[in-house]
């Protein structure tokens, strides 16, 4: 078993809001994980580290419990995570739990070779994050093709074999594209400020909002964007959740700048969000619905990245060409799962480096 996953710890000390970064980290090392078929190794590290650390772990007639609520495989194991990580957290251990997640990835093989494909199916239970971005992974690339060269966790593709700057061709036909996070930011201080302000426990708004069983059934177009609000609502507040909806981020004109010189050079581009049907509100109030060729939002769908069903579903609809698609999403481990149908991936980190990584694909923009 592999794990694609070189995440280095980052400094929370440094960082305005700690608990969300550390939380954000876990959740990376946890999906990367689960994709490559190590979410026990996942599991007993945190427990070994409770162990450690005095904190009472998971006990098995909560498990169980937990079992009978949550029956998808994928939703037990996020949420036994969750639940070690925050009594980790709460209980000043975070440093050692981060240290020993760093350790087993470079045990477990950080980078996964070229061209495997994650050994266990996710459930249809992903969500959008507002401000899911993995910062270690920004400006690589990922592609399936055996002749790649690894950089970090992800790698860039050499067209054709060779160098990819002495390319005339280029080497993708087609950008499929995220929203939250890449096209449209989010600040990510202004949960904590909803919180504090409405009496808001820290980290439980976003959770709440998008974590929840309902709020990925949302997503997936199972309940209605009403029944989402009442639920939220019936945990932090209606005023907390309405304050939330009402702050629809920023627009990242510099992407939109590149995604259209990228259309106008004759790439096809599409958007794929995990969302509810509110993404097409959130789309004409930064004016770019007709940004993209086609926009697929998880609601309307079905699924949710990183189901791998979602991506294929787009590269169905579309038409197209696996390996001439470009993946681009914030969150490393969604990127890796666009691998699994053949896309190449780019894990989005500053316009800059969206740039250059298209003009290594032969993308001038």
């Amino acid at each position: 078993m592999t794990v694609n996953v070189n995440l280095l710890r980052p400094c929370v000390e440094l960082i305005l809001d700690p608990a969300w970064w550390y939380n954000r980290l876990v959740e990376h090392y946890a999906e990367a994980f689960w994709l490559a078929g190590g979410g026990d190794l996942m599991i007993r590290t945190i427990e070994t580290v409770c162990l450690d650390c005095g904190v009472a772990p998971l006990s098995d007639g909560l498990s169980r419990r937990l079992a009978g609520v949550f029956v998808s495989p994928h939703e037990q194991y996020r949420l036994t995570v969750s639940l070690g990580t925050s009594a980790l957290w709460h209980q000043g251990h975070s440093s050692q739990l981060l240290d020993a997640l760093h350790a087993l990835a470079a045990v477990e093989a950080p980078t996964r070779a070229a061209g495997s494909t994650p050994s266990h199916d996710t459930d249809e239970g992903g969500t959008e994050d507002m401000t899911a971005t993995d910062e270690t992974a920004h400006g690589h690339t990922t592609t399936g093709k055996p002749e790649a060269h690894q950089v970090g966790f992800t790698s860039v593709a050499a067209p054709n074999g060779g160098d990819a700057g002495e390319s005339s061709e280029a080497a993708i036909d087609t950008i499929v594209c995220d929203v939250g996070g890449v096209l449209i930011t989010f600040a990510p201080d202004r949960c904590a400020e909803i919180e504090s302000r409405y009496g808001v426990p820290d980290g439980v708004l976003l959770r709440t909002l998008l974590k929840t069983p309902s709020a990925r059934s949302a997503a997936i177009g199972r309940i209605d964007q009403d029944e989402w609000f009442r639920e939220a609502a019936a945990v932090v507040g209606a005023p907390a959740v309405e304050e939330w909806l009402a702050y629809r981020g920023e627009l990242n004109e510099p992407v939109v700048e590149i995604l259209t010189a990228a259309r106008r050079a004759g790439v096809r581009v599409l958007l794929l969000s995990n969302a509810t049907t509110r993404l097409w509100n959130d789309l004409d109030h930064h004016g770019i619905r007709d940004l993209a060729e086609r926009v697929f939002c998880s609601a309307d769908i079905g699924y949710a990245k990183p189901d791998p069903h979602a991506y294929q579903f787009v590269a169905d609809a579309a038409a197209t060409v696996s390996d001439r698609t470009l993946f681009i999403d914030d969150t490393a481990s969604w990127v890796e799962a666009g691998r699994s149908i053949g896309w190449r991936g780019y894990v989005y980190g500053s316009p800059d480096g969206l740039r250059r990584e298209l003009a290594a694909l032969g993308v001038n923009v």
